[in-house]
């Protein structure tokens, strides 16, 4: 069995002639043929989209996704404090 990344998985659903005809997806046609050429072009697809077409279809999702935030790296609280600052200046000068 081949395991795939969420774009891999989508990449080769999408060579299948009429894909989205298969399964039981609640997406239209237009949307679904939209979503191909723009992922053929390299354009964004939402990600939950790709994920409805392939659960649609009955693949299965083998291990979610994790993400891990170095705290050491990520200074959250500067970086928001000054975003939130910004904010409020611009919305004084209005």
């Amino acid at each position: 069995m081949n395991e795939l990344t969420l774009h891999e998985a989508f990449g080769e659903l999408i060579k299948v002639r009429a894909w989205y005809r298969y399964g039981n997806c609640p997406i239209s046609y237009k949307q679904a043929q939209k979503d191909a050429f723009m992922f053929k072009n390299n354009k964004f697809v939402s990600e939950i989209r790709m994920r409805i077409y392939l659960s649609s279809i009955g693949v299965e999702r083998v291990q979610e996704e994790k993400w891990i935030f170095n705290k050491e790296n990520f200074k959250y609280n500067e970086k928001f404090g000054s975003l939130k600052n910004r904010r409020k200046k611009s919305r004084n000068n209005e």
